[in-house]
């Protein structure tokens, strides 16, 4: 599943599962950190315990599973604990729980083994798939598009909601704005909010 789209016809290789064989000694190992540096939970985390990515995750695995995406939803997987590795503390033990359920129709042996080693009695089979609020998911920053005089000439990350006043002084403190100001005030600004910043001179 992992090679490709699943309609598609792929040549077999051995070399096409070194990278998931690689991708399940990294679950291994996630889980061993996440268990040995975090207290345990309940059961059943509560979402508002859960980290955006894994939100977004679920959403995510939900919809390719029903799409026979599975190749995409493989690439999720690593992509999760690829930065669940590198920076763990954003992570918690409910995290890794929500994650190993999302696992479990991919690799069922090794999420029931990991399941069990979390302290868990029942089979992992036997647990509701998780859901995702929609409301985490929602990105609280966007890409602005600085223009002058009509031409883009820089792109900057801002928070969702910032207003034109604050947009402006963050456009105008960066080094590729200043450079094609020259030093001139504004003469009129137009601020499509969170997409684009238009400043005249």
């Amino acid at each position: 599943m992992f090679m490709g789209p699943f309609e598609d016809a792929k040549p077999w290789s051995m070399k096409g599962i070194v990278g998931v064989r690689r991708f399940i000694d990294k679950v291994w190992k996630l889980s061993a950190s996440q268990q040995a540096s975090k207290p345990a939970q309940a059961a059943v985390p509560a979402l508002a315990s859960v980290n955006k990515r894994t939100h977004a995750l679920v959403k995510k695995i939900s919809e390719d599973i029903l799409a026979f995406k599975f190749n995409t939803s493989i690439a999720a997987y690593m992509e999760y604990v690829n930065a669940a590795t590198a920076d763990a503390e954003k992570f918690s033990l409910a995290d890794f729980e929500v994650f190993v359920k999302l696992l479990s129709p991919f690799a069922p042996h090794i999420a029931e083994e990991l399941w069990e080693l979390m302290g868990h009695r029942e089979s992992i089979s036997k647990e509701p798939w998780p859901t995702f609020d929609p409301k985490m998911i929602v990105e609280d920053r966007v890409q602005l598009v600085v223009q002058i005089n009509g031409k883009v000439r820089d792109q900057i990350m801002v928070a969702i909601d910032i207003n034109q006043a604050e947009a402006t002084r963050v456009a105008v403190a960066s080094e590729k704005v200043q450079k094609w100001l020259d030093g001139k005030q504004p003469k009129k600004i137009i601020y499509v909010k969170g997409k684009l910043l238009s400043i005249v001179v």
